[in-house]
């Protein structure tokens, strides 16, 4: 991702936030950073938690600094970013902490020595989990609706969009065989054998349903229960066809072979078509439109008809970032904002992620960068005419990228076959421009300049060490929980020992925030910041429930900061 000054921190003349717009330097060394004390920040951290800032603090939002600042220092969190527009200008934009490793010397451990080195930078790109959707969706409405004007020989609006039925026969948004599988497929369970709840269920999905995640059916979105079905790998001889498109080298055949017997072959990964027509088979909950559930199976499936009516793709094909130049990303981003990098897909692949980006953590028994199987490269099973993965499935053995069955850093074990879901990658000013133009929350993507009203969106993300909340922000209210203290002044994240507060966020302000972090060994039951997880074979990290608590710290930070508009 292409490094840039930050030239647009500067109020706008149409708003006041109450601070100035001279001596703006986006230096880690510049004068007035060093000028920085935990004085002036209006609490004293524990000696040695001096966690670096670097960026223009703006006065007006002195209490987001605090904040973010003790909470990275009390939870250990390695680095964070935060920025802040007000009618499309970044009026504050700030970096926390070091790219690797824990943020000061005295949050140090044996497990997780203290680095240095980097410091976070103003625009240092963060992954952004599932804020990579409202992305995705605005690409998809701008893309479709062209398409779909071109058919009907009319301007068509985002309510014609999201009324497009997703097997309809104006313009093919899957391909014929997808089509197939989803009329007639998703009437039986294939775990149970029993009807499902809701038959024919994709005849009657639209893409608005897709975009508001209430298209009822099931979230699963492998591939590899149907892929011997979907290729036909019932032979041997189609197996080793199979391997020898895989590209996979002799070593590698050798050890898959040794480990997993003769029977055994590497395949190509699935792709989104393949996907797709799994999808096909999977049941509905609920009939189209009648319940709310997040999926991102749904996602899969925009992503999905978005690269089949485009022929192009979404971003950078996993592991090859020279391909960005060649994605719908960098076309529509050069359209909108005049920038073809900083918001790009965070390569699962070691050596191809960019260095900008800081290294990722989480929290698993006794570290905070936990190794796991990777998925790259699939392999499966001939018997009985099929080729069985459920040995892939089963995370006992994997080969990563490199072709070596062992395990990876968590944070490169990942396919991206739809990036558009959670694998996308962001500077924190070229998010905010992004959202000035478009919605981040549900039905996602849309034009802001089109709706009426000031409805007030935020979404959240998470992907494999790092969490990240955006808001636009409607002059309403903004309600949020304060956080009692502990006997020692840190603060308790229990929500019962908190009390509630609220404030009025003005209409045009927007909030981007991220760190590279996603749990911590402090966070407990005890705490009231850990949560029971529904599977025992997932990750301490997934037990551990991040989203609410730094959500409800930063909207309490917003609200103590300095919001003023000047006589209109």
């Amino acid at each position: 991702m292409r490094k840039f000054a930050i030239s647009a921190l500067v109020v706008s003349s149409m708003f006041a936030v109450g601070c100035a717009t001279e001596g703006i330097d986006t230096e880690s060394d510049a004068p007035a950073e060093v000028a920085e004390s935990e004085s002036a920040f209006g609490f004293a951290l524990p000696p040695g938690h001096d966690i670096p800032v670097t960026g223009y603090a703006n006065p007006a939002f002195k209490a987001v600094d605090d904040a973010i600042r003790r909470f990275m220092s009390e939870r250990c969190i390695g680095g964070a970013v935060v920025g802040v527009s007000i009618g499309g200008n970044v009026v504050h934009n700030r970096g926390y902490g070091y790219k690797s490793g824990p943020p000061s010397p005295s949050c140090a451990t044996a497990n997780d020595p203290f680095i240095g080195g980097a410091k976070v930078e103003p625009n240092t790109p963060f992954r952004i989990g599932s804020n990579s959707k409202a992305v995705l969706a605005a690409i998809l409405r701008k893309e479709l609706k062209a398409a779909l004007s071109a058919k009907r020989g009319v301007p068509v609006s985002d309510a014609d969009l999201q009324n497009l039925k997703l097997l309809n026969s104006e313009i093919e948004l899957v391909s014929p065989e997808v089509r197939a599988k989803m009329l007639a497929g998703g009437n039986i369970d294939g775990f149970t054998s029993q009807p499902c709840a809701v038959v024919n269920g994709w005849s009657k999905v639209t893409l608005g349903h897709l975009l508001t995640h209430t298209a009822g059916f099931e979230s699963s979105e492998t591939a590899y229960d149907e892929l011997s079905a979907i290729r036909g790998i019932t032979s041997a001889t189609a197996a080793a066809f199979q391997e020898q498109q895989s590209g996979a080298p002799a070593a590698a055949k050798t050890a898959l072979k040794t480990a997993e017997g003769q029977n055994a072959y590497f395949v190509t990964r699935a792709n989104l078509e393949e996907v797709a027509r799994a999808q096909g088979n999977r049941c509905f909950r609920a009939e189209p439109g009648t319940t709310t559930e997040y999926s991102n199976a749904g996602f899969t499936m925009l992503n999905y008809v978005l690269e089949r009516v485009t022929g192009k793709t979404l971003s950078a094909a996993s592991g090859y970032p020279g391909t960005h130049v060649f994605s719908l990303l960098a076309k529509h981003m050069q359209q909108d904002f005049g920038f073809t990098s900083g918001i790009e897909l965070s390569h699962a692949v070691l050596g191809a992620r960019d260095v900008a980006e800081p290294r990722y953590r989480a929290w698993s028994s006794s570290t905070y960068y936990p190794v796991v199987v990777d998925e790259k490269r699939p392999f499966c099973l001939l018997s009985g005419g099929r080729c069985d993965f459920s040995r892939f499935m089963d995370d006992k053995s994997r080969f990563d990228w490199s072709w070596k069955n062992q395990k990876v850093d968590f944070t490169y074990a990942s396919n991206q076959v739809a990036p558009g879901i959670g694998s996308l990658a962001a500077e924190a000013p070229r998010y905010l421009a992004f959202m000035e133009k478009y919605t981040v929350g549900a039905p996602y993507g849309v034009d802001r300049s089109t709706l009426p009203g000031t409805a007030f969106h935020q979404h959240w993300g998470g992907l494999s060490g790092t969490r990240s909340w955006v808001a636009q922000f409607a002059g309403k209210t903004v309600n949020y929980e304060a956080f009692a203290q502990n006997p020692d002044g840190t603060q308790n994240y229990d929500y019962a020992k908190s009390t509630p507060g609220s404030c009025v966020i003005p209409k045009g302000a927007n909030f981007f925030f991220a760190m590279n972090q996603s749990a911590d060994p402090k966070c407990t039951v005890a705490s009231g910041c850990k949560s029971l997880c529904k599977n025992d074979a997932c990750l301490d990290e997934e037990k551990q429930d991040f989203y609410g608590r730094y959500e409800q710290v930063l909207k309490g930070a917003l609200c103590k900061s300095t919001w003023t508009l000047p006589p209109q």
